[in-house]
């Protein structure tokens, strides 16, 4: 599986959510849901991807 996913070391925090957000919005569309545009795999690595987003804020928070 390829994903296009953008390297959570290299964009800012606030470029990430904003990626995410839009990503999600585009995973939760009703027509995406109904047709299986996305694979529960491609699902999950959307949730990997969140969680060390996660941990790169929370590191930031540690380190001010």
């Amino acid at each position: 599986m390829d994903l296009d996913f953008p390297n959570i070391n290299k964009v800012t925090t606030i470029e990430a959510i904003s990626w995410y957000t839009g990503k999600v919005a585009e995973v939760t569309q009703k027509k995406h849901r109904i047709a299986g545009t996305f694979s529960e795999g491609y699902i999950n690595a959307l949730l990997a991807w969140k969680q060390g987003l996660n941990s790169k804020i929370a590191e930031a928070r540690r380190s001010l």
